[in-house]
């Protein structure tokens, strides 16, 4: 396949640009290769001056659009580019003349070797007859400084006005025009990095002809319109762009090592410097320093170094002109100001020629290529030191200690002196060594994967070197060494066909090189995955109040040797969390309610502190808060309603700014200051206001307004609304009526029977676009009625009951369990204060277990491997009765397609190269999956399984293919947010409707083996009985 990088580039000049101009009457369309090398010669070019609406008249299979245009296409021609790669076509003179035309659109083609065709187009004023104003002297200009303009209209007599344009219009002032004069602009600070300097030039009006003859009101103004409607000014218009030096601002900073090349494992000592633009050393400068692996750099580029480059960047002149003149005619543009691209001035590379390449996507011009290896399991930044203060003599030294990585380093100092100067230095060094090994493992893999463990040997001596390679991981065979000869400079793989034991989760290797010259020696870890993984089939919570004998079986079709019996023993109801635990542990949703949920349910307050400390940027401009880190996704109040609520439940809190800001964005949702356009059935918003009420009760943020503004209808609320609406009545206004009403409807619809927990609107309950499931329910409604007095008495049965609702050990959300967690937490600290003793047994098929009570209060968990044994005895002696929580652990594989509310069709296609020769190492395959679903749903995710080593395309970073990624993209719905894992790919859409839908993406396979590859899956987040899963075969790549 060929590069994109391989395809001739075409660039017409811009308008404008000065060293491009040319006549007139002809325009010139460059053949230029994306890299940079000389001009192409010798390729044939079409051109074309459309004039049409569509460009369909012009030869050449022309398809872009045009600004204003009428009549056929016309003004085509051909020819084959001179020595600078440079074709001249005339632009026909009766084009320039007709007014309707005020700008045309120039299109060019030019098809390489192989018949690709590259096209360019641009748009250029058609009055642009003549160029009145010229800088005298070409260069950067610095404030202080004259800049020499020449000022030549086309007429000897007029005035012009000139103004100095950016943002806005800096500068103006009028000139009396009498034949070419020079013009000295002086140059201000606040010019930098770049003025626009305009000219609108108007010829002297002529003398009289008779308008102001005596005669009536009505012949008076005849004449007046007769004289306008002949009268047409004479004028010229032109703009020049002017670079101003931003020395001013600019500290120079450089950096110094004591050498260019170390050893691993060595010091590096930098030395830093910093000086005034007046090359004195600043008394107060200090700077921010890091070092970073520069094959992460490749990978992407770190511009936040580059702080005066971002401040003094290229700034949209954002001016356009009009005289008086316009309103009869019609709207003579000054400037092109206000255009974007594809044809406005941010589509203009400084040489002139455009940002566009309509084979191969958007060109932002040539692409650095840099030279740093792309190393894997080690650390890729050294050092980050965020102040460090410079001497009185504007210098610092700096130890910085290198590790394992044989590669390039950059260093990074990025410097500030008050609130004017700034500025940034950088060196570069590098470690190496005569012998080096690089690893090309995949850092994931799978139980069973038969996987080519491949190693890269590279000689970097200037001696030939007959190297011996040994490579060793733990539970794995002894693998038979391999010896190289390699030639100065050279490099060379071998590899190993290994597999994958199961019962581990990483695999630990350890490679030598040795040669008579040297030696190396790497070690690398990789992490072991279950392709079946062991989950709870079923689980049950039961207390130990007398010998228990439980009946216990494998499921038929679970894999031998996996899972068993778990066993669990508490001193409270809340202990038996473990699969709760387990699940939350390894959720794989990134989002930030699954966050959130997690560290609550896992009862982890590091886990809490990090989401906070990133909490901003899920936050959008209102103050409200998103699903996913994604400007594409407005804030919800939903999302926000419930992290403010699950926080206070829990005791937990939010960072105070923080917390103003989300609760004053819930105040202006409630106002109807902030509107959102949610996914919810007709009618239902007024539950996610409610929902918004409660969260600002327990932040003590309501006033008396908003409760007027509410009137709900207490029978016809859903459980959780009316939840929400006891939490407020009980917060803000205890005395209300309504709040005995609420609490009398809610014991109505509970159903508590025996060990169960039911709610008698369970039917009507499930509003999973409010992210609210019946388990969430149950387990809220604990937590709102745990401290009324009147409802102690039925506190332990609502409690047993909300632990039975459970299914497989957890609740059905992630939002359940966590409010289930801070359920079953409360009530252990209200009403379990006493613990067992004496001594617990767990027996089963001839294997007793012994448990102590006086040794520890929880004990760690019984794992029972699967037998003949059918039968489970749980018995206790001695004070108090234990809980037991009983799991039934085994790897189940799918067999055939699962279909609940969704259907997964799955297609894997392949390149023509590539078709019928199998898969092979660097191929790139392109999936679509095409879903079914039976009703409308929001925030469903689509996971799909990857082969090890596997990289999705679309990423962005260095080395990515965006012309592979953007031919086959993902489908017919865009997902709101993707995450590109080691295992797997993610697509997260926010609504779904009924109906099919496709997702497409492009994977490049980068290890070779056969690998076990999991079901994909598509779920409902919040309606978890929504889902489907399909069988994916293994793939073998060579």
């Amino acid at each position: 396949m060929r590069s994109s990088e391989d395809i001739p580039r075409l660039c017409i000049p811009a308008p404008g640009s000065r060293q491009h101009r040319r006549p007139p009457l002809t325009f010139a369309p460059t053949t230029r290769p994306t890299r940079p090398s000389p001009v192409l010669p010798s390729k044939p070019t079409s051109c074309c001056v459309p004039t049409t609406g569509w460009t369909n008249d012009c030869p050449a299979d022309f398809a872009l659009a045009i600004e204003r245009a009428a009549g056929p296409g016309e003004g085509s021609c051909s020819g084959i580019t001179h020595a600078d790669g440079i074709v001249a076509c005339p632009i026909p003179a009766h084009l320039l003349e007709r007014e309707e035309f005020p700008r045309l659109l120039l299109l060019a083609t030019a098809p390489d070797d192989q018949g690709n065709v590259t096209r360019a187009s641009a748009h250029v004023p058609a009055s642009q007859s003549a160029d009145i104003l010229e800088v005298q002297r070409e260069g950067v200009f610095a404030p202080g400084e004259v800049v020499p303009i020449r000022l030549a209209a086309p007429f000897e007599e007029g005035n012009a006005l000139v103004s100095i344009e950016r943002e806005g219009v800096l500068d103006a002032f009028v000139v009396q025009l009498n034949g070419p004069q020079t013009i000295d602009l002086p140059v201000r600070p606040n010019y930098a990095p770049r003025i626009q300097v305009s000219a609108l030039a108007i010829a002297a009006r002529g003398p009289d002809t008779g308008s102001h003859l005596p005669g009536t009101l009505e012949e008076v103004g005849n004449r007046a319109l007769l004289d306008l409607a002949s009268w047409r000014p004479e004028k010229a218009s032109d703009s020049i762009q002017i670079r101003v030096s931003d020395v001013e601002n600019t500290l120079d900073v450089a950096v110094e090592t004591d050498r260019d090349s170390y050893r691993t494992r060595d010091i590096a000592r930098a030395r830093v410097t910093v000086r005034n633009p007046d090359n004195k050393p600043p008394s107060d400068a200090e700077f921010a320093l890091y070092v970073v692996d520069e094959g992460l750099l490749e990978m992407w580029p770190n511009r936040s170094a580059e702080i005066l480059k971002r401040m003094m960047g290229w700034r949209d002149v954002d001016v356009s002109s009009r005289s008086s003149s316009d309103a009869m005619d019609e709207s003579l543009r000054l400037t092109n100001a206000g255009a974007r691209g594809p044809f406005g001035l941010d589509s203009y590379l400084p040489t002139g020629g455009l940002r566009w390449g309509l084979v191969t996507g958007n060109y932002l011009g040539p692409r650095p290529i840099g030279a740093a290896l792309r190393r894997e399991r080690f650390d890729p930044l050294l050092l980050w030191r965020s102040r460090v203060a410079t001497d009185d003599h504007g210098t610092a030294e700096i130890d910085i200690p290198l590790n394992d990585l044989v590669s390039a380093f950059r260093i990074v100092a990025v410097a500030t002196a008050g609130a004017h100067l700034f500025g940034t230095g950088e060196a570069t060094i590098g470690t190496t060594q005569d012998l080096v090994l690089h690893h090309a493992l995949p850092p994931r893999v799978r139980e069973g994967d038969r996987l080519q463990a491949t190693f890269a040997v590279r000689n970097a001596s200037d001696a030939p070197q007959r190297i011996e390679v040994m490579a060793s991981a733990e539970g794995l065979p002894r693998l038979r060494p391999q010896t190289l000869v390699l030639p100065a400079g050279a490099s060379d793989e071998v590899s190993w066909r290994v597999g994958v034991p199961a019962g581990i989760d990483h695999l630990d290797w350890d490679v030598s090189a040795t040669s008579a010259q040297g030696s190396d020696r790497l070690g690398t870890r990789q992490i072991v995955a279950p392709a079946v993984p062991v989950r709870v089939q079923q689980a049950t919570l039961v207390r130990v109040d007398r010998q228990l004998n439980l009946p216990v079986a494998s499921p038929a079709k679970a894999l031998p040797d996996r899972g068993g019996v778990a066993v669990s023993l508490q001193s409270s109801i809340a202990g038996g969390l473990d699969a709760v635990r387990e699940y939350m542990t390894e959720y794989p949703h990134t989002g930030l309610e699954g966050k959130v949920s997690v560290a609550v349910a896992l009862n982890d307050p590091k886990r809490w502190s990090m989401a906070m400390a990133d909490l901003e940027r899920w936050m959008d401009e209102d103050g409200l808060l998103r699903f996913f880190p994604s400007d594409r996704l407005a804030g919800s109040p939903v999302l926000t309603a419930y992290l403010l609520t699950i926080a206070h439940a829990n005791g937990w809190t939010v960072p105070e700014d923080l917390r103003r800001r989300l609760t004053s964005g819930l105040e202006r949702y409630l106002d109807d200051d902030i509107r959102r356009h949610e996914a919810f059935p007709h009618g239902a918003a007024r539950f996610s206001r409610l929902s918004a009420l409660a969260a600002l009760a327990r932040q003590g943020a309501i006033d008396e307004r908003m409760l007027h503004d509410v009137d709900p209808n207490l029978e016809m609320l859903p459980t959780s609304s009316l939840l929400d609406w006891i939490d407020v009545l009980d917060r803000a206004e205890p005395a209300h009526p309504d709040l005995a009403a609420a609490k009398a409807i809610l014991r109505s619809r509970l159903n508590l029977q025996g060990t169960s927990l039911a709610l008698s609107t369970e039917h009507r309950d499930r509003l999973w676009w409010l992210m609210v499931s019946t388990d969430s329910n149950a387990a809220r409604a604990v937590v709102t009625l745990l401290d009324a007095p009147d409802w102690h008495a039925d506190m332990p049965r609502m409690v047993r009951g909300l632990v039975g609702r459970r299914q497989r050990g957890r609740w059905d959300t992630t939002v359940a369990n966590a409010w289930g967690a801070v359920a079953t937490a409360r009530y252990v600290a209200a009403f379990e204060q006493a613990s067992p003793s004496g001594t617990s047994l767990v027996e089963m098929g001839g294997r007793k277990h012994r448990v102590s009570w006086q040794d520890t209060e929880s004990p760690a968990r019984i794992d029972i491997p699967w037998s003949a044994a059918k039968t489970l005895t749980l018995d206790h002696e001695g004070r108090g009765q234990p809980w037991a929580f009983v799991a039934l652990r085994a790897a189940v594989p799918l067999r055939k397609a699962v279909r609940r509310g969704y259907r997964i069709a799955r297609t894997v296609q392949d390149d023509d190269a590539n078709r019928g020769r199998g898969w092979r190492r660097g191929d790139v395959a392109h999936v679509e999956l095409a879903i079914d679903a039976d009703r409308d749903m929001t925030w469903v995710v689509v996971e799909d399984p990857l082969p090890p080593g596997a990289v999705v395309l679309g990423s962005g970073l260095g080395g990515d293919s965006a012309m592979l990624h953007d031919s086959y993209r993902h489908g017919d719905r865009w997902p709101v947010f993707t995450e590109r894992g080691l295992d797997s790919y993610r697509a997260y859409f926010r609504h779904v409707p009924n109906g099919r839908f496709t997702l497409r993406y492009s994977v490049r396979y980068n290890a070779a083996g056969k690998f076990r590859l999991p079901p994909a899956r598509v779920e409902a987040m919040y309606a978890p009985e929504m889902y489907a899963e399909l069988p994916v075969a293994a793939i073998t790549i060579r």
